[in-house]
């Protein structure tokens, strides 16, 4: 069921009113049923698989919880990792696996026919393995309590309106939400909760789907001219932030209308200065769970230079492994790692903070655009020979010359002018609170719903890119 389709919004319309009409006990049994069921719409059968992780890791975390013993904790911790990891192992990376040993088996001389999965990768996997891991790792550190309630466990689970493409939330910030009652949504909710939807469904359905329109076809021939190039790294860039950022958008509004605030899991990511203050701002919640349960276990840090740049290349090659089974992941992963460990070793005092001329600083976030932006390249052309056909012609095929130039002008300018819209109403959820703002604001909203009916999904409208991951 995708939030950019018709029968999610039929959906909304019977959650939502029930919802309110509700006791909270009854609220959260109404809202673990309306996941269940929103979740069994991809696939209904991999509802056992949902369940069974949740069960698993409830168990886990309660049995932890009764007992101080070092070595049945980690026993425990054990059973849950080796769990979720397996799960995901074998529904996503079984083959990648299998076809390296294979490839690597004929390298040494051997002829070995592996065999092969054919299975649907269920979807927000990866988003909720790691969300339950994170959950009882917290547990096992002491830093929060086991969960008794199995329904409002399986709730932060399963909870619908990031289910599948997250933000990752953490147990500390969602779990206390559902087991309290919420406070009765007020005016000023809604307006915030409808000016998200609305920013979510523009990004999405204006700004990255038509991206995805003009570009697919650009890509899908002989590799074009250097400009082109250039141009099309551009607007991968803004359709992949204004696709995922658009879910979460989307997630986020509609949680506030039930009461429930889900993290903020962008900000304004495509305007950062170096690599450091990027992954503050891009998909923050993976970025927050690789810092908190991979990188600093492994060390952080602490240890010297050597140790800290190892500790961030591993993180960072785990977390492109996390997005996808391809080695082109693994290198956009390792390539990030490197940027990081590049400004680590010239800026080593991290909490200095390095006040630059405005000229010098808009170079910085500039030249930081064009690293992100090559960068995503290694995954959109997929193969190291597409990619580096891509690279030679933006600095060999140099023209003026655009293939289709007048979508392509458009589109630039409405994610343009998307950024100017995001730094106005920076770190407001309802910018309509401001006082002064209400011509300039009323102009903005009528301008995006307009263009968001005009480009109006059909009924069952494009997926989100994030789904597969």
């Amino acid at each position: 069921m995708l939030f950019n389709s018709w029968i999610f919004f039929a959906f909304a319309l019977v959650v939502l009113p029930l919802y309110h009409a509700l006791p909270l006990r009854w609220q959260n049994r109404m809202l673990l049923v309306a996941s269940y069921v929103f979740y069994g719409t991809w696939d209904y059968r991999f509802l056992f698989l949902l369940l069974l992780t949740t069960s698993i890791d409830y168990f886990v975390a309660c049995g932890m919880g009764r007992t101080d013993d070092p070595k049945k904790r980690k026993l425990l911790l054990g059973v849950t990792l080796v769990s979720n990891l397996s799960v995901l192992g074998f529904f996503k990376y079984f083959n990648f696996f299998s076809e390296q040993l294979e490839a690597l088996l004929h390298t040494l001389g051997f002829n070995p026919q592996f065999f092969h999965l054919n299975v649907v990768l269920p979807v927000g996997i990866s988003f909720f393995t790691l969300q339950t891991i994170g959950y009882v790792i917290d547990v096992y550190w002491k830093k929060i309590p086991a969960e008794q309630n199995f329904l409002d466990f399986a709730l932060f689970i399963s909870y619908f309106p990031q289910l599948v493409a997250g933000p990752i939330e953490q147990a500390g910030h969602l779990l206390p939400q559902i087991k309290k009652a919420r406070p009765r949504v007020t005016f000023p909710d809604v307006a915030s909760a409808a000016w998200l939807i609305l920013l979510g469904y523009f990004k999405k359905s204006v700004v990255a789907d038509n991206i995805a329109a003009a570009i697919d076809p650009m890509l899908a021939g002989p590799t074009p001219g250097g400009l082109s190039c250039l141009i099309i790294s551009y607007l991968f860039t803004i359709q992949l932030y204004c696709d995922f950022a658009g879910y979460c958008d989307i997630a986020r509004g509609v949680s506030k209308l039930m009461g429930i605030n889900l993290m903020v899991n962008f900000n304004l990511p495509m305007i950062a200065r170096n690599p450091v203050e990027y992954w503050n701002r891009w998909h923050i919640s993976l970025s927050l769970w690789f810092r908190h349960y991979v990188y600093i276990p492994l060390g952080g840090n602490r240890g010297g230079v050597v140790k800290t740049l190892r500790n961030l290349m591993i993180t960072f090659v785990l977390s492109g492994l996390w997005h996808g089974p391809k080695w082109s992941w693994i290198t956009w992963g390792a390539y990030h790692g490197a940027w990081l460990c590049a400004y680590r070793l010239m800026f080593p005092n991290q909490k200095k903070q390095h006040h630059l001329h405005w000229a010098l600083d808009l170079l910085c976030r500039t030249a930081w655009f064009n690293v992100i932006a090559l960068g995503l390249m290694i995954i959109r052309t997929d193969t190291p020979t597409a990619f580096w056909n891509f690279i030679v012609s933006i600095f060999t095929r140099m023209s003026w010359k655009i293939e289709a130039a007048e979508p392509t002008f458009l589109l630039m300018v409405l994610g343009g002018s998307l950024f100017a819209i995001e730094l106005w109403v920076r770190n407001r959820d309802n910018p309509w609170e401001a006082k002064g703002w209400n011509w300039g604001l009323g102009v903005v909203t009528v301008t995006l719903v307009i263009l968001s009916l005009w480009f109006l999904p059909a009924p069952v409208g494009k997926p989100f890119i994030y789904f597969q991951f």
